[in-house]
């Protein structure tokens, strides 16, 4: 049977199953899909994996069907591991002329449709971490931006060189998606009241009131917030004067105490008819 058919076999069946109503007609369902999948890989032939961006792919079994449904063992993913099914789906879909970067969530959802299954807890994670691993091991497939992946044979030298020159030191996104990321994570952080740029400079007479009030007693975030600054910058501003909070806050205890002690010898010699000088 020529492999379109089975194609298109496979597809009709895929659609058919979000229309059954019982659970007998999608476990008839299961069971012709794995017959037809058994097929196609027979012939040498592989269920088609959808482009990306793509309304629908070929490959997307609902999710029912994958954790019934295991992965025949004519698969071209039968009885490897992850670091290697990942930089094969890969090539498998280059050499079907889409030589479309896949995020790793798009590979895992390619990869769960051939019936993989995991234990992680978060599978999109474990495909990332295995393409990483594999890139440093084997060099086959690398980064290309936006977080997604493909196979370094895709890619002239030129390509490889400008490609690592913008994915370069930013978690795989290029240089335009990073600064966008960036803008959305500082407007973030200013909704919740962060602090954006350089730590605000205090005038001489600023922190010489800093510490005084440290040596008052006072607490490290009402400090802070006299002067629109951080608790470590409190920290900062004591140690750049050669001191530590806590050798202010016991400096400020002393001339407390010796200030009280004179105030009391002073109201003792008043009261004997005797000043003191």
């Amino acid at each position: 049977m020529p492999s379109i058919l089975l194609q298109k076999l496979l597809g009709d069946l895929r659609a058919a199953r979000s229309q059954a109503t019982t659970v007998s007609e999608r476990s008839a369902i299961d069971g012709a899909i794995a017959d037809i999948l058994d097929g196609i890989f027979a012939t040498g032939g592989m269920p088609e994996v959808g482009a990306v961006g793509t309304a629908k792919s070929a490959l997307a079994v609902p999710s029912e069907t994958q954790s019934e449904r295991p992965m025949s063992k004519l698969s071209p993913f039968y009885g490897i591991g992850l670091k290697e099914a990942c930089p094969k789906l890969l090539s498998i879909i280059g050499d079907r002329g889409n030589k479309t970067p896949q995020a790793p969530r798009e590979i895992w959802e390619h990869l769960k449709a051939e019936g993989w299954t995991s234990n992680h807890s978060d599978p999109v994670h474990s495909v990332n971490d295995a393409l990483r691993r594999r890139s440093k091991t084997h060099g086959d497939v690398m980064l290309v931006g936006s977080g997604k992946w493909g196979r370094t044979d895709w890619y002239s030298d030129a390509e490889l060189a400008e490609i690592k020159k913008s994915v370069g030191g930013m978690g795989g996104r290029d240089r335009g998606d990073h600064i966008e990321r960036t803008k959305a994570g500082m407007a973030t952080a200013k909704l919740r009241g962060a602090r954006l740029g350089p730590e605000r400079k205090l005038s001489a007479e600023q922190t010489v009131q800093l510490l005084d009030m440290v040596r008052s007693g006072a607490k490290r975030p009402k400090i802070a917030e006299q002067f629109g600054i951080t608790t470590a910058s409190v920290n900062n501003y004591a140690k750049r004067h050669g001191y530590t909070l806590q050798e202010l806050r016991a400096e400020g205890k002393k001339l407390r105490a010796s200030k009280a002690e004179a105030t009391t010898e002073v109201d003792t010699d008043t009261d004997s008819g005797e000043t003191r000088h």
